[in-house]
């Protein structure tokens, strides 16, 4: 795999606003329709889509850098779009898995989301090859880096109900309007039972009947969708968080409910609740963020990006030349092994050629600036044998600087593996 062929075009809470991100907040079934676009592009290899709420990108493998042209294509602002290239998109990938990158710092769903998009990448064959093992790696180097990291992480409702609790800081005077039934909404439930006083909720969904296990998990009420303008009048607080492409709650219905105090989190990419000039409070997404003064420890974490960042850098560069390093090898052990089978029937010439071997890996080590010397035979030692011991070296050094992107050594290799007139001086000895 080469580096120069990692690419990344996106947009994120970064570059764009919640509005504006709302366009590229692509379902599944349009990731699917977007991919097999993309795939079929000459210029393309291999890629995955992620799409969440905070951000949309393209992760590819690709011949020439035509990404970002493709993305104009599909309305995708340039002045909203970021790139990454090489070894900064692949820190990029790990930032983003290890939730240093989210807007609630540390946040856990991002490395899920990764890998369901992997998993579809892999599925609709678009991401099988070196891009595929790259990601599964920085998925394992992500969890690596969160293991170690000791940044205190806190959830979307985290942030909900501490924002609640700034507008009734006795919340058991609030009723809590949810909109869904997905995850999120799920997931403030989950974090309203921990509360010491639970504030009374009321969900609105399409289908109340198919919720009533939901309702009794979490003693709430379930209404239909169609009564929400009678729950505003009821509750002052709304969480909504649906899939639809429309607005949940119009500008209308809105100013309906100006009178009263009423603060809505709209938590749905593309947003339920429509903006209007009155006095509610809407919060959105990216007013959500949630980073506590932890210096100390994103300095800790940014240093552990850099180090795995480096440790995929090397590996793929080893990846790369793998079939150079093993075809090195494989000289070397077949000159060997056709050397000691032709001078097998003369044994009083095998201290001879123990010291020969000896002497032809002491030229290989000048060649690739190697200071030790190679190991002396041992008496009555096996040739075949002492031939694999001598290469323990040189590998270990020609992998090492393969690793760090030293290009003499790839070029001294390539002179070793096609150096014949050495093969034959070995073999006519």
């Amino acid at each position: 795999m080469n580096l120069k062929h990692l690419h990344i075009v996106g947009i994120s809470h970064h570059t764009a606003q919640t509005d504006q991100r709302a366009s590229f907040a692509w379902t599944q079934n349009t990731i699917r329709i977007m991919s097999h676009a993309l795939q079929q592009q000459s210029w393309m290899k291999e890629h995955i889509i992620l799409s969440t709420c905070n951000r949309t990108e393209i992760i590819c493998m690709c011949e020439q850098n035509q990404l970002l042209q493709w993305c104009a294509a599909q309305n995708m602002p340039p002045e909203l779009t970021y790139q990454k290239h090489a070894d900064t998109a692949i820190a990029h990938i790990l930032r983003t898995m290890s939730g240093l990158d989210s807007k609630i710092m540390g946040e856990t769903e991002i490395l899920g989301q990764y890998k369901q998009a992997i998993h579809s990448g892999y599925h609709q064959k678009t991401c099988r090859n070196k891009l595929f093992h790259l990601l599964t790696r920085c998925v394992h180097a992500a969890r690596n880096i969160r293991n170690e990291m000791d940044i205190q992480v806190h959830s979307l409702a985290h942030c909900v109900f501490n924002q609640i609790n700034h507008h009734w800081p006795d919340i058991k005077n609030c009723r809590i309007l949810l909109i869904g039934t997905g995850h999120v909404i799920q997931q403030h439930l989950h974090y309203r039972d921990k509360l010491k006083q639970k504030p009374a909720c009321t969900i609105l969904s399409r289908n109340p009947q198919t919720q009533q296990i939901l309702g009794q998990s979490f003693d709430v009420a379930i209404k239909h969708i169609d009564r929400l303008s009678d729950m505003l009048e009821t509750h002052n607080c709304v969480i909504s968080a649906t899939s639809s492409s429309n607005y949940i709650i119009t500008q209308s219905e809105r100013l309906s409910c100006a009178l009263k105090k009423h603060v809505y989190f709209d938590l749905a990419m593309p947003p339920d609740i429509e903006p209007a000039n009155d006095s509610c409070n809407l919060y959105t997404l990216d007013d959500l963020g949630y980073q506590q003064n932890q210096e100390v420890s994103i300095v800790k974490t940014e240093k552990l990006i850099t180090a795995h960042t480096n440790n995929a850098i090397q590996e793929l560069r080893l990846r790369a030349h793998t079939d150079l390093i093993d075809a090195f090898r494989k000289n070397w052990l077949h000159n060997a092994e056709t050397l000691s089978k032709q001078l097998s029937n003369h044994p009083e010439k095998k201290v001879e050629l123990l010291r020969n071997l000896e002497i032809k890996m002491r030229n290989i080590h000048q060649q690739l600036f190697i200071k030790t010397a190679p190991n002396t035979p041992k008496e009555n030692q096996c040739s075949f044998q002492y031939a694999k011991n001598l290469l323990h070296t040189p590998t270990m050094h020609i992998k090492q600087l393969v690793a760090t992107g030293d290009p003499t050594t790839i070029k001294t290799l390539k002179l070793l593996i096609q150096n014949t007139s050495s093969t034959r001086e070995l073999i006519s000895t």
